[in-house]
């Protein structure tokens, strides 16, 4: 049986060297490969100016039909975090969507279909985190527990009601509008969405791929997420 092939829709960064580049987070890239899929790195398919976002000209037609055709080589696809994303993400998704095929959102990329869904726009219009919790700790393997809402895709998937989770985030969501809303933190902020009908669209603040190594409850998301990209 062959593998599962994940898009993993790149993300702007700067390298060591101080070059632009797109790439994947490689706890992204080996969370996939762990679960049994083929990771494919996703690139922008218009004239991309790094770090100007005002300044990048709307996808065309024809560029929108580039991105369709590598999403249809696809059976998964992965929205990574990050400092921001952009009108190709917010494509793809849409797209992807439409073509119900399983997509697991992380922070921005969970903020990204969020304001997708609510806003119908690719800007970000997420709000700055200013609660009782402190969502930036980077070095910390757990920051606060979230609890779980039952009958939902998250509570089918780890089989808990409660989960202890990292946080790493500024900003967050301020509601839904055809999203399910299957967890919150303590201090009330949204950290899991699903969408109801599909095979598997599912989105969490935290970054579950970077607790792999500790945590039994994280690579449930991905294992479970790579079952239903194997079914496509």
């Amino acid at each position: 049986m062959a593998k599962p092939i994940i898009g993993i829709v790149g993300r702007v960064a700067t390298s060591k060297s101080g070059d632009d580049t797109i790439c994947s987070w490689e706890e992204i890239r080996l969370s996939v490969i762990k679960n049994g899929g083929v990771p494919l790195l996703i690139l922008p398919t218009n004239d991309f100016l790094y770090n100007k976002q005002e300044e990048i000209p709307l996808l065309t037609e024809q560029e929108k039909e580039d991105l369709y055709s590598i999403v249809d080589l696809c059976d998964g696809l992965i929205f990574q975090g990050g400092l921001e994303w952009y009108e190709f993400d917010t494509v793809i998704y849409t797209y992807a969507l439409e073509k119900d095929v399983p997509m697991l959102g992380i922070c921005a990329g969970m903020q990204m279909m969020a304001c997708v869904d609510k806003y119908n726009t690719f800007k970000d219009l997420t709000i700055p985190d200013e609660t009782f919790i402190n969502h930036q700790e980077k070095t910390k393997r757990y920051v606060h527990e979230i609890r779980v809402e039952e009958n939902t895709l998250l509570h089918d998937i780890v089989k808990s009601e409660n989960l202890h989770v990292n946080s790493r985030h500024s900003c967050h969501i301020d509601g839904i509008k055809n999203f399910i809303i299957s967890a919150y933190a303590p201090d009330g902020i949204i950290e899991v969405i699903e969408y109801p009908y599909k095979k598997f669209v599912l989105g969490v603040q935290w970054h579950p791929e970077s607790m792999l190594k500790y945590d039994k409850q994280a690579n449930k998301i991905f294992e479970y997420f790579l079952k239903i990209c194997q079914k496509k």
